[in-house]
């Protein structure tokens, strides 16, 4: 059940990001012919709307919604900001609006979903990762018969987490990558079973270990989910 409900996640992000593509392009059509009023070219072809359609992109999958809102708002604001004159007032406010209701939505989030899957309270630390990187970087190592899966978030930064000491849950463990003009380099067992379901916007995540050895725990399963942007992940191994 849970496989299904990850499926129709990637499958909403694409959708979305098939919309927005042909959006665009009908758009680049009506800019070269001349049918896009003049006017309109410096609001639409704006570092703001981009920024605005990478939120929307982020808004689909759960485990990126925060980022998503962030970013769409942001954007949103930022573009009305550039097609209307407000009020010196309310520029004042811009902002520390925006920090505020970041942090908002992130403690929020962090209390409603503080693992992916199937974390319980009985779980060791090593058995799942959570790792946030945002310019700078991070190197962790884990060492458990039990990894479960978790997160990792990278904007403008980059992180290494080294799970070759360690063993897949039984089952599928879900791990959640998020990259944002960055990118994380995980080390895993050459004999680990690995399905990537991730979206990737120019970028990507790669399975570059030389050689998968077959192991007696085929049964358990790594599914790489997120959104890599601008960025990407790599997986090696050690063989």
């Amino acid at each position: 059940m849970r496989t299904t409900g990850r499926k129709n996640i990637t499958c909403n992000s694409r959708v979305v990001l098939g919309a927005l593509l042909v959006i665009l392009s009908i758009l680049l059509l009506f800019n070269n012919f001349d049918i896009l009023p003049p006017a309109w070219h410096s609001y639409v072809f704006s570092w703001q709307t981009l920024l605005a359609i990478v939120g929307l992109i982020l808004i689909v999958p759960q485990n990126t919604r925060v980022t998503g809102i962030v970013l769409a708002t942001a954007g949103i604001l930022l573009l009305l900001a550039k097609i209307y004159v407000f009020p010196n007032g309310l520029k004042k406010l811009f902002w520390p609006a925006i920090f505020l209701i970041t942090g908002v939505l992130i403690i929020v989030n962090n209390r409603k979903q503080l693992l992916p899957g199937k974390v319980d309270q009985t779980n060791r630390k090593d058995d799942y990762v959570d790792d946030l990187s945002i310019f700078g970087g991070s190197e962790q190592r884990f060492k458990t018969d039990n990894f479960m899966g978790g997160r990792i978030t990278n904007i403008f930064g980059g992180s290494t987490i080294d799970l070759s000491e360690s063993r897949l849950a039984p089952g599928a463990s879900n791990l959640n990558v998020l990259c944002i003009f960055g990118g994380s380099k995980i080390i895993v067992p050459a004999g680990w079973k690995l399905r990537i379901e991730a979206v990737s916007i120019f970028g990507g995540i790669s399975d570059k270990r030389k050689q998968i050895v077959a192991t007696d725990y085929e049964s358990s399963e790594l599914v790489i989910t997120g959104i890599t942007l601008f960025g990407g992940c790599d997986i090696k191994s050690y063989l």
